[in-house]
């Protein structure tokens, strides 16, 4: 028999929390009977309904999931064993952005497809990418599959969900790049500054920022002229800021990147500039973590470089740029994976063969390299028929 906290009896299965909250459970026919209420008479009710219900062996809902509960149920138990590290925290806040913040106080029987399918539509109304909606929902859909199988719920609502195709990306959509000449322009505008190294190095090697940001100078072959990447460093904000290491992106990821144009002579020049920085910051230096003390790169305060520190630094960069320009004449928006299509296309315009470009970039699929060399072979197409223009 349980009890509330005064220590009255309350019936088989049923007792008080700490909280007042009332807890009633118990298994019949294999069917696991688990609700709470706060209201003991609605409990005793509902928990009595529920047995008759159990014992016809009817398949209904014999718990008090909150939808958000059980998603956390779901990804604990079942989803997060197939993710990367990387991976777990974008599931998580795509779920939360998309579906939990708007329905998951309902108790998981109480979610309808038009939930679902409203949700869809608002997100449909912005600007963002259809294929993080379609990552989200098909969590969603596996999340309610598990509960099916589970024997939480009888159906599946997003069984019946209408979800728009998500787009291929047109062949002739503007890739994100900078020129050479505007990589020169851009690197002039950092000459004596902190990160000058840093983006000289994103230029002259096609990294990922992440695998920048891990970049320790144990990976760095001065004698054979390589860099070897390894890890990459992730910065996660989900209750909280989260960094930490983990392996490449996939297995390609795993490489040596041949020193190119100046390599050795600017990590050279990082080096020294991160050891002066350390004796003229000495307790200032926030870096203090054992893990962290041999990376290639940090912020201005010793702090670990993350993705948004990059793109401020770029962003700055171009403001400065910017500043003596008039309207027409303003440089180009700078994001830090601009850098990474940047690099190919230099490939592309000194003849490197695209597995070669695929292997340094660390590109699990040929087709992703194909994809910005057949672009830009398609712009040389463009320019090259200007000059038919001329003919006579």
């Amino acid at each position: 028999m349980g009890k509330n906290i005064e220590g009255k009896e309350l019936g088989k299965g049923i007792r008080q929390r700490d909280n007042g909250l009332y807890d009633a459970r118990t298994q019949i026919n294999g069917y696991e009977i688990h609700i709470s209420n706060f209201n003991l008479s609605l409990l005793k009710q509902e928990f009595n309904q529920l047995k008759k219900e159990a014992k016809k062996g009817n398949a209904i809902v014999f718990t008090s999931y909150k939808m958000n509960q059980w998603f956390e149920e779901w990804f604990r138990t079942y989803k997060s064993a197939q993710l990367k590290t990387s991976s777990l925290v974008p599931v998580q806040s795509k779920y939360y952005r998309i579906f939990g913040n708007n329905f998951g106080d309902k108790n998981i029987k109480e979610v309808l497809s038009i939930d679902i399918q409203n949700c869809i539509n608002e997100y449909l109304k912005t600007d963002k990418s259809l294929s993080e909606l379609k990552s989200a929902f098909d969590n969603l859909s596996e999340c309610f599959l598990f509960a099916k199988a589970n024997k939480i719920i009888k159906e599946n609502p997003c069984d019946i969900i209408s979800i728009p195709r998500v787009q291929q990306t047109p062949k002739n959509q503007e890739l994100s790049y900078l020129t050479a000449e505007e990589e020169t322009e851009f690197l002039d505008a950092l000459k004596n500054d902190w990160y000058y190294e840093m983006f000289y190095t994103l230029m002259n090697t096609g990294m990922r920022v992440s695998e920048l940001c891990g970049l320790k100078w144990k990976d760095i072959n001065f004698r054979n002229k390589y860099i070897n990447i390894e890890r990459q460093l992730i910065c996660q904000y989900y209750k909280g800021k989260k960094m930490y290491f983990d392996t490449p992106k996939t297995q390609s990821g795993y490489r040596k990147i041949p020193f190119i144009n100046n390599m050795d002579a600017v990590l050279k020049s990082q080096y020294k500039k991160i050891s002066e920085r350390k004796l003229e910051l000495n307790e200032k230096w926030r870096c203090t973590d054992e893990e962290y003390s041999e990376l290639v790169f940090y912020s201005t305060m010793g702090s670990p470089l993350t993705k948004d520190t990059v793109e401020r630094a770029a962003t700055a960069a171009v403001r400065k740029i910017n500043k003596d320009r008039i309207e027409y004449d303003k440089f180009k928006k700078v994001h830090p994976h601009m850098f990474r299509h940047s690099f190919a296309v230099k490939c592309y315009e000194n003849n490197i063969d695209v597995k070669t470009t695929q292997t340094i970039l660390g590109h699990s699929n040929f087709t992703t390299t194909m994809n910005i060399y057949t672009h830009v072979s398609d712009d040389d197409i463009a320019t090259q028929v200007i000059k038919l223009n001329d003919f006579k």
